[in-house]
């Protein structure tokens, strides 16, 4: 199975559960990856509280994230259709709780929509993915009790006096929130070949159902008698009636006992219920499967013929050199020539890299664009005061300025959010260790008007790139600097020669003991030595190629820069989210009225923000 990333849209209590479902599940195959919320506080919190790796501050932010598998919808029901209908656009699968949806039309263009995108929907009743589903049925098949010929199911909450029960708006009412479990509790044992539904309902005076009482006829002439109730508490028993005796279900809505009575209402079995973690980790693990079978249903084999596709067989895909016509040769040794057996070779003997080697599937341009997009998504910035150097971002966005708006006063990155004040809405930018931690952690934060920050961030590029040949001359000199860096940072150490020594001493050490046909503690030692000092060099070997490489990075942005400021016009552009990230590191807010910027050539401008 390969691992399913899931994305939590809304932080009520139904979605808190869940959250506890996935951490509690501890399966390293599906992992509880992102949440999102109206608001990015709510998401970070929630995100914080239930070690979530990502927090969205839009529900659409997380739709379209690629990362993610699988979407789990926990929000009002009046907004399940139009959530489930983006996630369907942006080629996600889809988990919805309950009700599906709040009327037939939409749940008809909600599967039609995903069967046209070949992704996953399914409504989160999580008792029908219960163990529960297949005992009861189990029994019936039996033939304990006999034929069976009717259902009777009822359950009830004193749910009146909940808002969203009582709003027609939300799509409140008795059948959408309770009643659906009385009716799947009917389906999941006589099917869907249906006849006739009679029902009746008191009405509230806002217009919704408080109270329901359903009747429902199957073709071969069985029969449901169900009621649902937002007013009271029932017992929440189900009974499955057959000609030898009925099955009392304890709780349709989480069944706590089955329990099997003959025709003289004698227990005569008892059916013990699985533990479960909360109930909600067979809708989980159900979707996982689903969607893990998907390329096997489609009948697409792996490369090696294998029918289930696993992540590892997708990433190893994705960085295979084969695909572009070159060969790395010798990528798992022997290390017992008596017994085969065959490892995986991290250095310890030669690797030999053939370019050309055969006919190339994909271009080679495709290839090293696929490996830039891998390490770009790997490599998102993060506010300084709250990463380590190099340390990866736990947010992505779609505005070029988020992680780079730094707090002048305690340091901590701004974030972009939507003030509603009168009636009327607009987009400024504020620190987010005052908004998640008030006040008391930075009482002195400014709030800025994106229109105006973009304005001045604009401003300053164009007083680089046009006006002020100083700064030009400045960027030209760090250029130089960096090459003269580079040049002194050679090295004059072979470390392939080095390397290529202790692999062939290595690999005469494991012919010499093949030969021996016996494991010696010399061997062992011998062994471990050499493979240290293997690791040893191969460590110093990586430092040095990433220090020059991130060197050849920086020069290639100088250069790019240095290209564009000779291309450039003088005439202020509009915010260019392209442009902002390929020229500036960080945007400091000073004041209201003031900006530092810095450049990635090294140059620090004072700006200042205008607001008219």
């Amino acid at each position: 199975m390969k691992q399913m990333k899931v994305g939590i849209v809304g932080t009520g209590l139904i979605a808190s559960l869940m959250a506890k479902t996935l951490n509690g599940l501890n399966d390293e195959n599906i992992k509880n990856y992102a949440v999102a919320s109206r608001t990015l506080t709510k998401a970070k919190a929630f995100a914080d509280e239930y070690k979530i790796e990502k927090a969205y501050g839009s529900y659409m932010e997380l739709i379209q994230d690629e990362d993610i598998d699988l979407i789990y919808i926990a929000v009002p029901h009046n907004e399940h259709y139009r959530i489930a209908k983006l996630c369907i656009e942006n080629k996600k699968n889809v988990l919805c709780e309950k009700p599906f949806t709040v009327n037939a039309e939409e749940t008809k263009d909600l599967l039609a929509l995903a069967k046209e995108n070949n992704v996953l929907i399914t409504e989160a009743i999580w008792t029908r993915y219960m163990p529960s589903r297949k005992l009861i049925n189990d029994v019936i098949a039996s033939g304990i009790i006999g034929q069976v010929h009717s259902i009777q199911a009822n359950l009830g909450y004193p749910l009146k006096d909940v808002k969203r029960m009582i709003s027609p708006e939300l799509a409140g009412g008795a059948l959408l929130d309770v009643g659906v479990y009385t009716v799947n509790f009917a389906l999941m044992v006589f099917g869907n070949d249906i006849k006739d539904i009679f029902a009746k309902a008191v009405i509230s005076n806002k217009g919704v159902d408080l109270t329901d009482s359903i009747t429902i006829t199957w073709n071969d002439g069985k029969m449901a008698v169900l009621h649902a109730s937002m007013m009271t508490p029932t017992d929440r028993c189900g009974f499955i009636y057959g000609e030898k005796g009925y099955i009392c279900v304890t709780n349709i809505n989480n069944p706590e006992a089955i329990k099997i009575y003959d025709v003289e209402h004698n227990l005569i079995k008892e059916v013990e219920i699985p533990k479960q973690v909360t109930g909600y980790e067979y809708e989980v693990l159900a979707c996982a499967k689903a969607i893990d079978k998907n390329l096997e249903d489609r009948e697409i084999k792996t490369a090696t013929g294998q029918e289930r596709w696993h992540t590892t067989v997708i990433d190893n895909m994705l960085c295979n050199e084969k695909y572009m016509g070159d060969a790395l040769l010798q990528k798992t040794y022997t290390v017992d020539f008596m017994t085969k057996k065959r490892v995986v070779n991290n250095g310890i003997v030669p690797q030999y890299y053939v370019e050309n080697d055969h006919e190339a599937i994909i271009p080679k341009e495709i290839y090293y664009r696929v490996q830039e997009e891998r390490m770009r998504r790997a490599n998102l910035c993060k506010a300084a005061v709250t990463r380590k150097k190099n340390q990866k971002s736990k947010y992505s966005s779609l505005y070029a300025l988020t992680g780079m708006v730094i707090c002048g006063k305690c340091g901590h990155e701004y974030r972009r959010v939507t003030w509603s004040r009168n009636g009327q809405k607009k987009i400024v930018w504020r620190c987010s260790n005052r908004l998640t931690n008030g006040v008391k952690k930075c009482p002195n934060s400014e709030t800025i008007k994106e229109e105006a920050l973009n304005r001045a961030v604009m401003e300053a590029i164009h007083r680089i790139t046009c006006d002020d040949r100083e700064f030009i001359e400045t960027f030209r000199q760090n250029v130089i600097s960096v090459i003269n860096t580079k040049e002194a940072l050679q090295e004059e150490n072979d470390y392939d020669t080095l390397l290529k020594n202790k692999q062939e001493e290595m690999l005469a050490l494991i012919m010499e003991n093949a030969k021996a046909g016996e494991y010696t503690q010399e061997f062992d030692a011998r062994y471990h030595a050499i493979a240290e000092e293997i690791q040893a060099i191969k460590k110093n070997q990586t430092e040095t190629r990433k220090r020059e490489e991130t060197l050849r990075e920086c020069n290639q942005r100088m250069y790019e820069i240095d290209d564009f400021l000779r291309t450039t016009t003088c005439r202020i552009p509009e915010f260019d989210n392209d442009l902002v990230r390929r020229l500036i590191s960080t945007v400091k807010i000073i004041s209201e009225e003031k900006l530092m910027i810095q450049f990635k050539s090294g140059i620090v401008v004072e700006q200042e923000i205008r607001y008219d």
